[in-house]
């Protein structure tokens, strides 16, 4: 990432959360390979309209309304463990198995490589369907440029995030009202696509600070507050419905496991700093509660947690880290050594991790093997506005 205009800085980071809160859909496998067993799509009408229906079909996929007891930790994943990465070292490996940009090429995704026309920064790109997805920098604005396999191109101003389900069913991204000088108003609009004909939209007049934080489990999940200056709450959308649902009890959530069971949220305490909290989203049961540490995603199976700092200022963290989400987020792994600017599950058993050395400096898309540490290079070092992880 760049420093950017303020309100650009914020978004940046909120897309980078919101990437991480995906994790991955993938079954354990010794290396990372493509999955052929997508999920069900989020809607299934053929024909939906642009505005709510008053009486919608529900998508074809919902949760369980007890949540899946996560599977004890992997034999042979033990720690904890310090790596340093020196990214020069790394030795080359296969490609990203989950949706990346290098360059104008977005790639990893159900559908084909697809090169988007023009030459404004991506800040977050994604698939769904037949469709690419880029949310690209045009200060003061962010700009979501919808493109499909014909090629024809559409576009959404005032985008504040865009995130994408892993298994490619839909692609989710919110506007936020504002003036010409970028100072927010109240109003705000959440969609979600299939990428094809199935398009939905929700109004939410009375919204500040709407931000997309993971499409899971036949739901939108999103942050929003009543009022400019509010909590962010967290808040569900089935799409199609005319309404979203408020999660009580949950404010300022930073990830959501990919089956939708899992919620890690942000506390603040006493003004001096904040803890982060997993909490089982049925039952509003808090597991675990960490303060060394911010937690920003999970595993496909949810057995650990991917974190960075409790308290993160200036360009990325310079640590990375890997807990065990079954006992009560004990440390499993450190990576050290570059900037991590974006972590994200590749599948059970590897990680994604977006790095450089710094501002203005070359870095990587690299993988990281979760039972030894090891890692490697999934994409060619490049500048770092050339490269990065999708959400």
């Amino acid at each position: 990432m760049r420093q950017l205009n303020a309100r650009l800085t914020v978004v940046v980071a909120a897309v980078a959360v919101a990437a991480v809160a995906g994790g991955g859909v993938f079954a354990y496998r010794q290396g990372p390979e493509t999955s052929t067993a997508g999920a069900s799509p989020l809607g299934g009408q053929p024909t939906p309209s642009q505005t709510p229906s008053a009486t919608p079909k529900p998508p074809t996929r919902t949760p369980s309304a007890t949540p899946t007891t996560p599977p004890v930790s992997k034999p042979g994943v033990s720690g904890p463990k310090t790596v340093a990465v020196t990214l020069a070292k790394l030795t080359a490996g296969r490609s990203p198995q989950l949706v990346h940009t290098l360059g104008r090429r977005v790639s990893g995704g159900p559908d084909q490589a697809f090169t988007v026309p023009g030459k404004d920064r991506i800040i977050a790109a994604t698939q769904a369907g037949s469709s690419t997805y880029v949310l690209e920098s045009r200060e003061p604005d962010l700009v979501l440029v919808r493109t499909n396999n014909g090629g024809e191109s559409s576009e959404v101003r005032d985008v504040t995030t865009l995130v994408g389900a892993i298994d490619g069913s839909f692609a989710a991204f919110a506007t936020q009202k504002q003036k010409s000088t970028g100072e927010q108003l109240a109003g705000s609009t959440l969609y979600a696509e299939d990428g094809g004909e199935g398009k939905y939209k929700l109004s939410l007049p009375d919204s500040w600070n709407m931000q997309v934080i993971a499409v899971a489990a036949g739901k939108v999940f999103y942050a929003a507050t009543p009022r400019e200056d509010g909590v962010p709450k967290l808040y569900t959308w089935v799409p199609g419905r005319s309404s979203a649902t408020a999660v009580k009890g949950i404010s300022s959530p930073t990830a959501v496991s990919a089956d939708g069971t899992l919620v890690a949220a942000a506390e603040t305490i006493g003004g001096a700093g904040s803890c982060s909290n997993v909490i089982e989203l049925a039952t509003g049961k808090k597991l675990w509660r960490t303060c060394e540490y911010m937690v920003k995603g999970f595993t496909p199976d949810k057995s650990m947690a991917i974190a960075g700092p409790a308290y993160e200022d200036g360009y990325a963290s310079l640590s990375s880290w890997l807990l065990d989400n079954n006992n009560s987020g004990a440390l499993l792994r450190e990576w050290t050594g570059v900037a991590f600017r974006q972590v994200r599950a590749e599948d059970d058993q590897h990680l994604l991790m977006e790095v450089d050395d710094g501002p203005d400096t070359k870095g990587a898309i690299i993988r990281c093997t979760i039972s030894s540490g090891d890692c490697e290079r999934a994409t060619p070092i490049t500048p770092g506005d050339q490269f990065g992880l999708g959400s």
